[in-house]
């Protein structure tokens, strides 16, 4: 598994860190709204792939509890994936992951897995800050993020 994510990662063109004697890998994302990391954590002994993109700037814990809820109205009907949040230190990411035991994953599968886990951290990115920085509700957040897919799909 380790050797077909970093396969995928290679098509891409995508700089990467490997983190020596694991099977987990570090790349940074520039995307539409701003950038951030992104891990690829391959648990090969429990054949689970966990994916993170994790937002550059963490919440205040005055903002928790906007952010939270947030989270919870964005990731409502999400099939793959959900964005989680850090209550010690703020951290914001969006994880995607699976287990692969029973069966082989296809590249077609990784990249799907991927991609989707990238495009919903970029397309939220603006909508997280504007919650982190400026004084929005949590539901004008949530608008932010349904005007932004709205118009990534129109491209």
């Amino acid at each position: 598994m380790f050797n077909k994510i970093i396969d995928f990662f290679k098509s891409q063109d995508w700089l990467y860190t490997i983190i020596e004697n694991k099977t987990i890998v570090i790349l940074g994302i520039s995307g539409k709204n701003g950038k951030f990391q992104c891990i690829a954590d391959i648990r090969e002994d429990e054949k689970r792939f966990v994916f993170y993109s994790i937002c550059n700037a963490n919440v205040p814990k005055e903002k928790q509890s906007l952010m939270s809820e947030f989270l919870t109205r964005i990731n409502q009907g999400k099939f793959i994936g959900n964005f989680e949040m850090n209550f010690d230190n703020g951290e914001v990411r969006y994880k995607t992951s699976l287990f692969y035991d029973d069966y082989k994953l296809s590249s077609n599968t990784i990249q799907s897995m991927i991609i989707t886990n990238i495009a919903m951290m970029d397309n939220s990115l603006t909508a997280i800050m504007q919650l982190i920085y400026n004084d929005i509700l949590p539901i004008q957040a949530l608008n932010l993020v349904e005007k932004n897919d709205k118009y990534s799909q129109d491209e």
